[in-house]
């Protein structure tokens, strides 16, 4: 049996949307990228592998696994020019609330160009707590500073088409990123004192944290319901006005379910 990527016949062999790929492939390709290999096709995967090459040794910058130099990035355990990407930006997988702040794993997320595929990464092997404030019906994540101007800097390097971080490298204010966005997002002030958000109202009337399904929250509100209602209450009791309440909590909440899973979930800046 041969390699649809390569027309080779080698041994043991994974299966991709349309055909198998051998070791020798797979191991070419960045780690998440071999992770969703099986949802890949032929062609793809050829243009991936071009895209991504050993890493280099002249990175100047390093979060864990990301290290950066002045034309490329490492991306998982393989390097990627600058001038091969659309994107890079990082997201947020949220797996619980600690207090006033939000758990779960970070992310660097790419878009290669020519195949446009979109690679996401955990920074971290474990979930991180960071502080988060809710604008409407977004939540926003403080990330870590210095990672988010380092991530700026790469996006702006491909908005202007320059793919060249060298004049980052020397801008002497990238030290004073933390400092910088402490000032601007708040970060470091006591959170109790910002005003309850809408969200954390319905959380704490029906008793859940993020993340919670929609088959949770229904339940909840079946059962407020028939503790309130007037019509099922005993001897006339019951209260309308807390279970319009109840119901407009419940609207509000169904905006964080994940339409994929049905978890609750949230949009990433």
């Amino acid at each position: 049996m041969k390699c649809t990527v390569c027309n080779q016949q080698m041994g043991q062999m994974r299966v991709i949307r349309n055909g198998r790929i051998c070791g020798s492939c797979l191991g070419k390709l960045p780690r998440c990228a071999r992770e969703q290999a099986a949802q890949l096709l032929d062609w793809q995967i050829r243009r991936v592998i071009r895209l991504f090459h050993a890493p280099s040794h002249d990175h100047w910058l390093a979060y864990n696994w990301f290290r950066i130099n002045n034309h490329a990035i490492c991306f998982s355990d393989r390097e990627i020019e600058l001038n091969c990407l659309n994107k890079i930006w990082l997201g947020f997988h949220l797996n619980g609330q600690a207090g006033k702040q939000a758990k779960g794993r970070l992310l660097l997320c790419i878009e290669t160009r020519e195949p446009g595929i979109i690679f996401r990464e955990e920074l971290f092997p474990r979930d991180i707590a960071v502080p988060y404030q809710i604008r409407g019906t977004r939540i926003y994540y403080g990330f870590p500073p210095e990672l988010v101007d380092t991530v700026n800097a790469i996006q702006k390097a491909l908005d202007q088409k320059s793919y060249d971080l060298s004049s980052f490298r020397e801008n002497p204010g990238r030290k004073n990123s933390k400092t910088r966005e402490q000032e601007k997002t708040g970060e470091g002030k006591e959170h109790e004192n910002f005003p309850e958000s809408e969200l954390e109202k319905a959380m704490k009337l029906y008793s859940v944290s993020i993340p919670y399904t929609e088959k949770q929250i229904r339940h909840i509100r079946n059962e407020l319901i028939k503790r309130n209602h007037p019509d099922v209450t005993e001897n006339g009791g019951g209260d309308a006005e807390k279970c319009r309440e109840i119901l407009q909590a419940y609207q509000f909440l169904l905006k964080y379910i994940s339409p994929e899973t049905g978890d609750s979930g949230s949009e990433n800046s």
